[in-house]
């Protein structure tokens, strides 16, 4: 199991982006500002800024042991956090996990996760936050609370011209068969158990067999 370094609260290391040391450094080197204005402007340390211009090398190294499933594929996952994000979907920490496991056993990628739980470990995730600092995760939340809190006109037109972009995207305005809504309800038997009931049927009004576990 990899060690986890704790940083001191108000520590910023490792929190600036290759963006921002590439602005930093094009400022100092455009004149119009020093390295120590720069620093603080792009939250970049001094000596760490001072150092890549010197060496002409503007790539931040990741802090920390290397990525388990590499750098490129890592850079695949933040890819995708990202797109589903613009989408107006956040993943939890879980969906994070599951998708990083889920990465590894398509690529076979040797790994020590989880194969019962079928996710990435926890330490696995702290590291990969440090190396991906900017990243915004949201904590898991029950789906009528997640749905009554962003429930709005706002939203809801959103999603609606996000979902007609799609529909448009892969060809499917005239195909309501292909197109499926999957929705999840708990019943709660006693005290200690629930049930949890999926149903999924498409634009014809055709349901797939309920899924319950």
């Amino acid at each position: 199991m990899p060690t986890i370094y704790k940083a001191k609260k108000n520590h910023s290391r490792g929190k600036w982006s290759e963006d921002d040391l590439n602005n930093a450094a094009r400022v100092v080197e455009n004149g119009q500002m020093s390295i120590y204005q720069a620093s603080k402007t792009y939250d970049v340390p001094w000596l760490t800024l001072k150092r890549r211009i010197t060496s002409n090398c503007l790539v931040k190294k990741s802090l920390g042991p290397p990525s388990l499933l590499g750098e490129q594929n890592e850079k695949k996952i933040v890819l995708h956090i990202k797109k589903i994000q613009r989408h107006g979907f956040c993943p939890t920490r879980n969906e994070v996990r599951i998708l990083a496991y889920k990465l590894a056993e398509q690529l076979h990628i040797n790994h020590k996760f989880n194969r019962e739980s079928g996710m990435a470990g926890l330490d696995w995730l702290h590291l990969f936050f440090r190396r991906n600092p900017k990243l915004s995760i949201r904590k898991s939340e029950g789906v009528s609370q997640a749905c009554s809190t962003n429930m709005n006109n706002e939203a809801e037109a959103k999603y609606f011209n996000l979902l007609q972009d799609q529909l448009i995207e892969h060809d499917l305005l005239e195909k309501p068969g292909n197109c499926y809504n999957v929705d999840e309800t708990g019943l709660e038997l006693n005290s200690k158990s629930v049930t949890n009931i999926t149903a999924c049927c498409n634009g014809e009004g055709i349901f797939l067999p309920p899924a319950c576990f």
